[in-house]
């Protein structure tokens, strides 16, 4: 990402160019007209000039910050444009043994890009991470400045034995953007416009979703630091290691944002649209999709708290699919507040949401007609409520930091640019007639990490840290459990083990491997475990247990840090402590990954990891036909890499991974391969 990637961009050069581009595209538009004179070029700059010629003598600063010095133009401006950016390459290549089938990539694949892309560039904007950002800024006033991004990036892949799917396109559309700053005596204001914006809410209405990745694979969203630095700062600041403007969509549009100080309030305005208005099916459609919110927010600085409190507004408009017609939208208001007191923080966040669409639910004999059955469409307009409460007692009250989060969602507060995980299938990725297959975010009673929502749930996490001399120890617990029984055909799972290089096998299909239930999104894959028999009469519940081992020490005179993370979840019938760990459970998954982490050399950094994954379908679950037996699945991965810090902005960082996984009953599941990454990072 861009060093000065939040920096604002000036809205006066936007105002003057917009103005400049209208005056020409209406000469064009209309030079059929008799009465019509059109503007030449040169008029056209003349009236630019004129323009600014205008400003700068209303202006208390000089002339030539103009970029002229009296009627000498001096170019752009006088003042020095600063650039920064990134450039990236990174090559990943694998080789397979066995392999799934159906994948749109070789068993020996090489790729240019993080996440290949699928159907001949069809989905050119749901993969693919910028390979050159530049960032470029300047002052133009004393109180406004500019800022304009550029994103370049190739889609230089495809597969051997599909040539149809071979891609081979340049693009330099991702990241264009202008707005400006503006000081007054009632506050500070911030215009953006463009794309792509990170903007933000709430957690619930417009935020991200915490997912934990491990510390092997290179995540492209990483700021460039010191690569020791960035497994010393884990250990030291426990940072989230998963990219909070990432795995979700972000914001092509227009953002306001400000602080208005007599009153003490910021505000945040926008209006546009995010990727999830648009099914990945449907990626070139440009069907309606339109998102627009808001959030005012006053801050609290006493003696005996120090925090804030919001309100916000998100409405999600567009159509159930691209032809229709017919208004499939989603809303949600929400308060939140966050405070911290003396020793103690409180977090959370009330939800009231609607979700507003037409539903084919049959069809209708019209009495007394020769028309046949019709389609009969019901409006729906289903509401919810929803709220999170998260305390975190700090060694001022306990012995140990202790941290504990309650929520209840109930199944129609939705909003897929926020942290709560869907599992409501009346409401859809990109419109309510997606396609299964083509629905990245409906995730049917999913066993969810520590420290996730899902909706149609409540529940509690419990989490704590503690140190003991160098070893530093993070437990944490979950339980919870549906609201209503909405779905009793499958439980979804997420495979952590190998998970970026399982999600590149066939990106962004729902419907994948031998058996059509594994689900492949942004750097991760989940698959569905079908239920056999069930029980509408009960409450599924999900629990959770992991614990967070790590450890800093002295080797060789150099820094070694070790790190060892486990989790074991399930998913039940009912609320029961016992079934956790017998057949009676709808899944049982553990899992486990280690990272080693060696600083040789002052700019050498090596590191290992292994990782193992074991998931068990109940009793109740489905069994294959041959064999008669349920999922009995297991997961490796080891690595290798070397980092190597050659300039103090920049970095070649090499990765090479043995990785397989087998289904013992499943027989057809199974893959096992090795896979090479070689990434180059420069910052300037």
């Amino acid at each position: 990402m861009l060093k000065n990637y939040s920096t604002k961009v000036s809205c006066i050069m936007f105002v003057v160019s917009c103005l400049g581009t209208n005056i020409y595209a209406q000469g064009t538009k209309d030079s059929s007209r008799t009465n019509h004179t059109e503007i030449s070029a040169p008029q056209e700059l003349s009236f630019v000039n004129t323009y600014l010629q205008r400003i700068r003598k209303n202006s208390i600063i000089k002339s030539n910050d103009f970029g002229y010095d009296g009627t000498k133009k001096l170019g752009l401006f006088k003042n020095e444009i600063n650039v920064s950016g990134v450039v990236r390459f990174i090559t990943i290549f694998r080789d397979m043994g066995d392999a799934y089938n159906d994948m749109s990539t070789a068993k020996r694949n090489i790729s240019f890009l993080d996440q290949p892309l699928v159907g001949g560039g069809g989905a050119a904007a749901s993969g693919g991470y910028p390979m050159l950002e530049l960032n470029l800024s300047s002052k133009f006033s004393k109180n406004t400045d500019f800022n304009v991004g550029y994103s370049f990036i190739h889609f230089m892949t495809g597969n051997e034995n599909k040539p149809q799917d071979n891609t081979r396109y340049l693009s330099n559309i991702q990241n264009l953007r202008v707005g400006g700053n503006f000081y007054t005596g009632l506050g500070k204001f911030a215009f953006q416009a463009g794309s792509i914006l990170p903007a933000k809410l709430s957690k619930f209405s417009m935020g991200q979703p915490n997912f934990r990745d491990d510390y092997f694979d290179r995540l492209p969203w990483d700021w460039y630091r010191n690569s020791f630095q960035r497994y010393d700062e884990y250990y030291n600041l426990k940072t989230n290691m998963g990219g909070q403007n990432e795995g979700r969509s972000l914001f092509s549009g227009v953002t306001m944002n400000g602080t208005i100080i007599p009153l003490g309030l910021n505000f945040t305005a926008l209006y546009g649209r995010t990727s999830y208005t648009v099914s990945n099916s449907n990626t070139l459609s440009l069907f309606p999709g339109i998102v627009y919110g808001g959030r005012l927010e006053k801050t609290i600085f006493t003696k005996d708290v120090n925090g804030k409190y919001a309100f916000n507004y998100y409405r999600n408009e567009l159509d159930s699919n691209n032809y229709s017609g017919i208004a499939d939208n989603n809303e949600m208001i929400t308060l939140d507040a966050d405070m911290q007191f003396k020793g103690l923080k409180v977090v959370g966040e009330i939800a009231y949401a609607g979700i507003h669409n037409s539903s084919l639910n049959t069809t209708k004999k019209i009495a007394g007609t020769s028309i046949g059955d019709l389609p009969l469409y019901f409006p729906v307009n289903n509401k919810g409520l929803g709220f999170q409460l998260k305390t975190d007692f700090t060694k001022k009250l306990l012995p140990i930091p202790l941290s504990i989060d309650m929520y209840m969602i109930q199944k129609n507060v939705v909003s897929f640019d926020g942290s709560i995980l869907n599992s409501n299938s009346h409401i859809r990725t990109g419109g309510l007639k997606t396609e299964d297959v083509y629905d990245v975010n409906l995730l049917c009673n999913v066993v969810q990490e520590i420290g996730q929502y899902a909706n149609n749930r409540m529940g509690i996490a419990i989490k704590s840290n503690f140190k003991i001399q160098k070893l530093t120890i993070d437990v944490g617990f979950m339980i919870s459990q549906e609201l209503e029984n909405v779905n009793d055909s499958v439980v979804t799972v997420q495979h952590r083990v190998n998970a970026f290089t399982r999600s590149r096998f066939h990106p962004w299909y729902m419907d994948g491997g031998p058996y059509n239930r594994v689900r492949s999104v942004f750097r991760r894959t989940y698959e569905n475990i079908g239920i056999s028999v069930g029980d509408p009469t009960n409450k599924k519940a999900y629990n959770a247990a992991e614990t967070m081992l790590m450890y800093k020490f002295k080797f060789l005179g150099r820094e070694l840090v070790l790190m060892n993370f486990h989790t074991f979840s399930t998913a039940l019938s009912h609320m029961s402590f016992g079934d956790n760990f017998n057949d009676n459970a709808y899944t049982r998954q553990y899992y486990t990954d280690g990272t080693v982490v060696f600083k040789a050399f002052k700019k050498v950094t090596f590191v290992g990891s292994f990782g193992l994954e074991r998931l068990l379908g109940g009793k109740n679950t489905d069994k294959d036909i041959l064999t008669g037996g349920t999922v009995n699945q297991t997961g490796t991965s080891k690595g290798l890499g070397i980092d190597y810090d050659f300039l103090s902005t920049a970095g070649l960082h090499l990765r090479h991974k043995w990785f397989s996984h087998n289904d013992t009953n499943f027989t057809l599941d199974k893959f096992n391969g090795t896979e090479t990454t070689l990434e180059l990072k420069l910052f300037f």
